[in-house]
């Protein structure tokens, strides 16, 4: 539109189509004019936004408490069954108890008893042979599966001993290995026998008589499921 019509005629017009070179009005007054009709609908549209949020928060709501007293029906029977456990329980001193008492079990368990031992190679030994030396050590096994002979260190299972005999066979030679075979026969009762070795040589240790005799030495892994 030109200018010269606009400025003519504003009444048919108006603002709207004055060109912004004539444009009398102060650039602040028109974008107070521009926030002032826009405030309106952005208002409207707040206002519904924030009706339309606290509708969904409302029906939220009403839908948690739904769901809770649902789930606090549900847990109902729980809670009963969970009392009724919670009397059946024994009490925290009955527990301790318990433990000590499983606590002696297993040492009994894993634990040698020596004495047993002792009478078992009483019953084997023969007239003639005199034990020189026994020795009772723990066994344990490494990271990589290797067995480790240890004195100092709580048993850990069955099949676990090993001991280690030292024994005096009166006699010549003959004799002696004769004697040491029937020895070695009746100690792999005890359980699988390691290392076993005779020496003949004369022996001058006191309890027995100058003369030759042989010495047996043996290991033997003891199988625990024989022992008490």
């Amino acid at each position: 539109v030109p200018a010269e019509s606009v400025l003519a005629a504003p009444e048919l017009y108006g603002m709207a189509y004055v060109p912004r070179r004539v444009n009398l009005l102060i650039n602040g007054y028109a974008k107070q004019v521009q926030a002032w009709q826009w405030g309106v609908p952005v208002a409207a549209l707040t206002a519904c936004a924030g009706l339309v949020l606290i509708g969904l928060g409302l029906l939220n709501s009403y839908s948690a408490d739904r769901v809770r007293t649902a789930a606090l029906f549900e847990a109902l029977p729980l809670v009963a069954r969970h009392a009724q456990v919670l009397t059946t329980l024994p009490s925290d001193v009955a527990v301790r108890e318990l433990k000590k008492v499983l606590d002696t079990n297993d040492v009994l368990t894993n634990s040698m008893r020596v004495d047993y031992l002792l009478a078992r190679l009483a019953t084997m030994m023969p007239p003639g042979v005199r034990l020189k030396r026994l020795e009772i050590s723990q066994v344990k096994k490494d990271k990589n599966g290797s067995v480790q002979q240890v004195t100092d260190a709580r048993p850990l299972g069955k099949n676990e001993f090993y001991m280690s005999l030292e024994l005096a066979l009166k006699g010549g030679y003959g004799e002696s290995l004769s004697q040491s075979k029937l020895l070695v026969e009746q100690l792999s009762e005890l359980g699988s026998l390691e290392g076993t070795r005779f020496v003949h040589a004369e022996d001058q240790t006191r309890g027995m008589a100058d003369g030759p005799v042989g010495l047996l030495f043996t290991r033997v892994l003891l199988n625990r499921a024989d022992m008490p």
